[in-house]
């Protein structure tokens, strides 16, 4: 429990992260995508080995029918939006049937929120917020780029507490 050892490994994550980001930005419509069934419980564990410092709950497993980097990359943008910008400590995850073969996976975390606008939140970097790179919501759109080319989509929901996002996907609860 050194401090200096977890603030380099927070420093790690966040440079991987972007990393990431900045390879699906280069890559743009060339995305290679392998689509394969993924029980989600089995997303989660990597995402534990990762954020250490927040618990994860998943109230309900379910298979996905997506391409595993993109769904990692997806919920590693929104954890780390729920670490760093609203403080967080516990995400909780749901699963629940929305149609035949879709799903809405809700993203729930239990920090300060966000006060940006939700309509605007995942279309890109705008206004004030175009130099900051910390808060140019460059995760947030890439993460609703990659689930559109998966017959997904992103949004967000208001909330009295905390920050939440919805995960359309294709798949199928357990």
């Amino acid at each position: 429990h050194d401090p200096s050892l977890e603030r380099l490994a927070q420093d790690i994550y966040r440079l991987d992260l972007q990393l990431e980001n900045s390879l699906i930005l280069a890559q743009g419509d060339q995305t290679q995508i392998l689509i394969e069934d993924i029980p989600l419980s089995q997303i989660i564990p990597d995402l534990k080995n990762e954020l250490d410092s927040i618990q994860i709950e998943l109230e309900r497993d379910a298979v996905l029918k997506i391409d595993r980097r993109s769904v990692l990359s997806v919920l590693r943008n929104l954890m780390s939006n729920s670490v760093q910008h609203g403080k967080a400590s516990l995400i909780r995850i749901q699963a629940k049937r929305q149609s035949d073969d879709m799903l809405m996976i809700r993203v729930e975390d239990n920090g300060k929120g966000d006060t940006r606008e939700r309509a605007n939140l995942g279309r890109g970097p705008q206004g004030k917020h175009l130099n900051n790179l910390s808060s140019n919501g460059l995760g947030l759109y890439l993460s609703r780029n990659l689930l559109r080319k998966q017959k997904g989509n992103l949004s967000f929901e208001n909330s009295h507490q905390g920050f939440v996002a919805l995960v359309e996907i294709p798949g199928r609860l357990l």
